[in-house]
């Protein structure tokens, strides 16, 4: 909430009313909203000359943010004013309801003290009805387990006991020494570090670029074809030793545990270069890196150096403005074939393995998660966000849902492989970047999972079939719409 990815403000605060209203005596609802409750990461116009940052620490900041924040979900109405999704939060719970927040990895600061205090207050104050999973919990009743998913995502693993210390010092009135930071305190993982110091800096002047996931798969594949320019400061910016480190550190030892504890140690010679290339897969030969020695004596004496090396990738990442703009380029002029074809190199590279438009398909690294937290524990139906798309697998034993996203997604033009067919998608596509005109490609599908339980925790079924559903809400009379019905814009 609060950024241009999500508008869908007036939509929201009808939909938490009508979850409201589906509370009865006879039958308790609860709304669970999976992670991702707000986004630090976005760029926005705060105020006192607050920008986005890969963490905030000083919690009144961060309550200037969250302020600024929920007050751009308010809209007036004839008969309550001014009232917006905290208002209409805290409306569920006086009806009765029960709310549990999750913690996503774009609003870790939620989990300060301070912060959740404040929350709480604009929620009506401490309730038995009221609670927030913040430390690396899944939340589970029964068969079903809910938790926001990023725990199987290599590039947004937090680290929880290092957030666990920071929370600590600040219960207890203490300052954090930033000095100090990498070896005691929460450090983000790398792919903050590279929305903020690298997808932020670009999406000013090309506005799709936010709205494109995931970010690793989908944008820097596309900018690495259509900004060659850029390559130089993108290397710098992924080898940046922030960035470095947290991505050797991180990942999982098998489908669910993750390698470091205080992701809820270990390290790996393997270099950057190598991992990146693994990530991106046959997009890596457009993004070529240098070899980069990180190995486990690094490790030891990074006391100080992440500090020097933040303050640098800030610099560094600001000279992105200066560079050429070959991709804008092709948007302002005629463009001629070669860049034509460049482009539709990129895009048939992001979109012809791309599963994320099919709700029976999903990644391997979330899917096995759920396979492996069903096998091994009692969890019979596992829901994760984080993705953005929402899906619903069933399989013998198992029901897998992802919630999706409230927040824009863009939908590229399909695409064939063959350049001369492609074309007559591709034209309009060019045309609407040039002219920011994007709207044909941008979709809204306001997604949510609707599970039904027995007093035991059990899921309910009907012959045989869970009443663990994925929906669109689309408003009155079409609150549950089919999944990936596309909201009007």
């Amino acid at each position: 909430m609060g950024t241009r990815m999500c508008q869908s403000y007036g939509a929201l605060i009808r939909f938490i009313d009508w979850v409201a209203d589906q509370g009865s005596a006879s039958q308790a609802v609860e709304l669970v909203i999976n992670g991702d409750i707000v986004d630090f990461l976005a760029e926005d116009d705060y105020p006192g000359g607050l920008n986005a940052r890969v963490f905030t620490p000083n919690p009144n900041d961060v309550l200037v943010k969250l302020s600024h924040i929920f007050a751009t979900t308010r809209l007036r109405t004839e008969s309550e004013g001014e009232r917006g999704v905290l208002e209409a939060l805290a409306g569920l719970l006086h009806a009765g309801g029960s709310l549990t927040l999750m913690l996503g990895n774009h609003d870790v600061e939620l989990a300060l003290p301070k912060v959740r205090d404040w929350l709480v207050e604009k929620l009506g104050g401490p309730s038995p009805r009221l609670r927030f999973f913040y430390d690396g919990e899944a939340y589970r009743i029964g068969q079903l387990l809910i938790e926001h998913g990023n725990r199987y995502d290599r590039w947004n693993q937090i680290d929880h006991s290092a957030l666990r210390q920071e929370r600590s010092m600040l219960s207890r009135g203490l300052r954090i020494d930033e000095k100090h930071r990498s070896r005691y305190f929460f450090v983000p993982p790398a792919g903050t570090h590279l929305v903020i110091h690298f997808m932020n800096r670009i999406k000013a002047r090309y506005r799709f670029v936010d709205l494109l996931k995931p970010e690793t798969g989908a944008v820097i594949p596309l900018l690495a074809a259509l900004e060659p320019d850029y390559l130089p400061m993108l290397n710098q910016v992924l080898q940046a030793v922030p960035i470095g480190l947290s991505w050797l550190l991180h990942g999982v030892v098998d489908d669910v545990m993750p390698r470091r504890p205080g992701d809820l140690a270990g390290g790996t010679s393997q270099g950057l270069a190598s991992v990146l290339l693994e990530e991106l897969g046959p997009s890596a030969t457009l993004f070529p890196l240098p070899p980069m020695a990180m190995d486990g004596n690094m490790a030891g004496g990074v006391d100080g150096l992440l500090y020097r090396a933040q303050l640098w990738l800030k610099g560094a990442a600001s000279q992105l403005v200066a560079q050429p703009r070959s991709l804008l380029a092709l948007l302002t002029n005629k463009p001629d074939e070669q860049r034509l074809r460049q482009l539709h190199a990129a895009l048939w590279r992001v979109s012809r393995k791309d599963k994320a438009f099919d709700p029976t398909k999903e990644d391997d690294e979330y899917l096995n998660a759920a396979r492996k937290l069903g096998s091994e524990g009692p969890a019979r139906c596992v829901v994760f966000g984080h993705t953005h798309l929402p899906k619903k697998i069933r399989e013998a034993e198992l029901t897998y849902l992802n919630t999706g996203t409230w927040a824009d997604v863009i939908r590229l033009p399909e695409l064939t492989g063959n350049f001369a067919a492609d074309l007559v998608g591709l034209t309009p596509f060019v045309e609407a970047m040039a002219n920011n005109t994007l709207n044909k490609y941008i979709c809204r599908y306001l997604s949510f999972a609707e599970i039904e339980l027995d007093d035991h925790g059990d899921v309910v079924k009907d012959n045989g079939e869970p009443r663990a559903r994925v929906h669109s809400f689309c408003g009155p009379g079409r609150e549950r719409a089919p999944i990936l019905t596309h909201h009007s814009l």
